[in-house]
């Protein structure tokens, strides 16, 4: 062996370090010195040199330029490393813009949303607390699913990113509004508006008659033609849209406080020109049994080593109330629903053996619709329901 045993890991050496510093094989500016230097070489750096050309690894050319023997062909995806990076690049840019033109998007983005967060900023559980009072659907379209936050003032616009700037919309909905700037809360919680918490009902134009005017006068144009997928809205059913435009003002007079409720119907002169029929009737009040769901949760899922409740909070009723409706599979406006539900629960080793699994969990629309779906019952797999 002309450089003696081990030589070959020095030959190695030199091979990480061009795939490193020389990805297409070609030493420009390297002397022997240097070679030998970047393979580890400590003897005679022309004797390392010369059994290297010897031994046909490497190859200098009529200018004195040292390269590594054949290394595109058996080193491809180094020599190509810096054209797939070009490549890739190129692309990116092709899709969001140049470099340049995307960072100062990011910047703008990055100030506005500053700008925003100084006007007002919403915590999760606020968001949260929203997407369960409207059952995760979405407020413009009424879909149910996954919801997302929708600035009802976009932020370009100068919204702010408080709660009462918050609105849950599908994806398609908050893509496709441009500047709309509707709150459509009011609308979509209809009989239970009233059960919204005060810090909501600033609204995107600034008090929640001016919300209630904005959504009212605009219901008509939500842009439904948009939206093929989206299941009809259960939300645009409500009383406000059947109303005269005098009823309607003064309804609106209502939520600025201008008038009491006592007062809803108008003016003297009004009530004798409309017709009884006209006249709100209020919807009978739902009464919901917490205590009993409770009950159930301490009797059938505490003994299995689940915490029990002691206590019902405003948050877990209106977290009960959003769930307190009829659905394909079983009408949980009925107890033994509950019940059955809960006995359902208790056949899963999952739920029953994770610790994740307790009672303000199983409220979450999203958590609640995968036990509804057996997603934790292993082989059981299948919707569950009593129909």
């Amino acid at each position: 062996m002309l450089l003696g045993a081990g030589a070959t890991d020095y030959l190695l050496d030199l091979w990480i370090a061009s795939a490193m510093n020389h990805p297409d094989g070609i030493l420009s500016g390297m002397d022997e010195v240097d070679i030998a230097l970047e393979a580890g070489w400590e003897g005679d750096p022309n004797e390392f040199i010369e059994a290297l050309l010897t031994c046909r690894f490497l190859e200098k050319d009529e200018k004195g330029v040292y390269s590594l023997h054949d290394w595109e062909e058996h080193q491809p995806w180094v020599v190509n490393a810096k054209a797939r990076s070009e490549k890739a690049r190129n692309a990116v840019n092709a899709k969001w813009g140049t470099t340049a033109e995307t960072a100062d998007r990011n910047r703008k983005r990055s100030e506005r949303l500053a700008e925003a967060r100084k006007k007002g900023t919403h915590t999760e559980a606020q968001w949260e607390e929203m997407v369960e009072f409207f059952g995760s659907r979405c407020v413009r379209c009424g879909v149910e699913g996954r919801v997302i936050r929708d600035h009802i003032t976009p932020i370009y616009q100068g919204g702010s990113d408080g709660i009462e700037n918050i609105q849950p919309t599908c994806k398609k909905c908050n893509s496709s509004k441009g500047p709309e700037a509707i709150d459509y809360r009011l609308l979509a919680a209809g009989g239970r508006s009233g059960e919204m918490p005060s810090e909501w009902l600033l609204g995107a134009t600034g008090t929640p008659a001016e919300s209630l005017q904005n959504a009212y006068s605009n219901a008509y144009e939500t842009p439904t033609e948009r939206l093929p997928n989206a299941s009809p809205s259960p939300f645009l059913s409500s009383p406000l849209l059947s109303l005269p435009e005098s009823k309607t003002n003064t309804l609106v007079a209502v939520a600025n406080g201008d008038v009491s409720e006592g007062d809803f119907s108008g003016d003297s002169s009004e009530a004798e020109e409309d017709p009884p029929e006209e006249k709100i009737i209020k919807p009978p009040a739902v009464r919901i049994p917490y205590g009993k769901i409770v009950e159930f949760w301490n009797e059938i899922i505490a003994p299995r080593g689940k915490p029990r409740i002691t206590e019902l909070s405003d948050g877990r009723k209106r977290a009960i109330k959003a769930l307190w409706r009829d659905r394909p599979t079983a009408d949980f406006r009925e107890l033994e629903t509950w019940e059955a539900l809960f006995r359902h629960c208790t056949q899963s080793e999952i739920l029953m053996e994770g610790g994740w699994f307790v009672f303000d969990w199983i409220l979450k629309p999203g958590n609640f619709l995968k036990v509804l779906e057996s997603n934790y019952h292993g082989g059981r797999r299948g919707t569950w329901g009593n129909r």
